[in-house]
């Protein structure tokens, strides 16, 4: 059976049952972890010409922590390690 509680720390990868992929740091919910998952600077991942590009996953709230509920999760998986280090680094930028 696959533990999400491994991931809490880590970078990574949601697919959303509408199709949008998103990429994030997912943290611990004290709430209940089993409902929701809190997530901090979350980016849409979007296809540009050749390329992939992050985009911020909200335009005109406050993204630097979101919830999202687990209803809404088709997939979860660690981030490759480029994918990671590229998320980190536009992170980086923004703070």
């Amino acid at each position: 059976m696959y533990n999400v509680d491994e991931l809490v720390g880590k970078i990574v990868t949601i697919k959303l049952n509408n199709g949008i992929e998103i990429i994030a740091r997912l943290t611990a919910n004290p709430l209940d972890p089993y409902t929701a998952y809190v997530l901090q600077h979350p980016r849409t991942v979007v296809a540009a010409e050749k390329e992939l590009a992050l985009i911020p996953y909200l335009f005109t709230g406050e993204g630097k922590e979101v919830v999202i509920s687990t209803m809404s999760v088709q997939t979860i998986v660690e981030s490759l390690p480029e994918s990671a280090k590229g998320y980190e680094d536009i992170i980086k930028e923004d703070k």
